[in-house]
């Protein structure tokens, strides 16, 4: 199993190691997404001024951005993908503290929240 294992894992670097394989993913990805995207979606994604670069190129990745962008409201923003997943966390992750009051941990909540919203 251990031979089995390194042959396995030989392949799959060798898959992952060939750019050509991405450039065959990344429109399967592309078409996959925009075929999920519901009719409210589209019509935000059609308002944007990368969707043509995007559909040209059939670029996956961009496309999941750009939902994830207009999905938290953060489109014409130049807050980086770091920051946002960092509030995010922030706020996925708030728990009450020890001897913490039920309001005091509900206005941390929702002052976290706003901090995002706000960014």
């Amino acid at each position: 199993t251990t031979s089995q294992k390194k042959r396995n894992d030989h392949e799959w670097e060798q898959h992952f190691a060939a750019k050509d394989n991405w450039g065959s993913i990344n429109p399967y990805m592309y078409n996959l997404i925009s075929s999920k995207c519901d009719d409210r979606l589209k019509e935000r994604l059609q308002g944007h001024k990368d969707l043509s670069d995007i559909t040209d190129k059939q670029d996956g990745i961009r496309l999941l951005a750009l939902i994830r962008s207009i999905c938290h409201c953060r489109e014409d923003d130049d807050m980086s993908t770091l920051q946002r997943a960092n509030l995010d966390i922030q706020i996925y992750t708030a728990v009450q503290r020890a001897n913490e009051k039920n309001t005091e941990y509900c206005d941390r909540f929702r002052h976290s929240m706003e901090v995002a919203d706000s960014n």
